[in-house]
């Protein structure tokens, strides 16, 4: 499975436009949903894998496997959705 890294840090860049240190510091993991569902129950414990997890101070973890079955769901191509889960994890950094 191809990931597009490209879009991906331009979207965590538009997501933190005006954050630098947020910028500089911002890492973004891309996880299977078994890991997903392994960090979820960890730091939340919730079953199974979610879209989306953020940490401070910069760390945004997205699932794949979860953005293309919701993206299949909504219709929309999956790299739009994972995008969707950077900019989600990043807004929560911020606050």
């Amino acid at each position: 499975m191809a990931i597009p890294v490209a879009p991906l840090r331009s979207a965590a860049r538009l997501a933190m436009r005006g954050n630098r240190r947020a910028q500089r510091d911002l890492t973004i993991a891309i996880v299977s949903a078994k890991e997903m569902a392994i960090l979820n129950w960890r730091f939340l414990k919730h079953k199974g894998p979610t879209d989306v997890l953020a940490f401070e101070p910069g760390d945004v973890v997205v699932c794949p496997e979860v953005a293309k079955r919701e993206a299949l769901a909504r219709g929309i191509d999956w790299h739009e959705e994972l995008a969707r889960y950077v900019i989600h994890g990043c807004l929560h950094l911020r606050g």
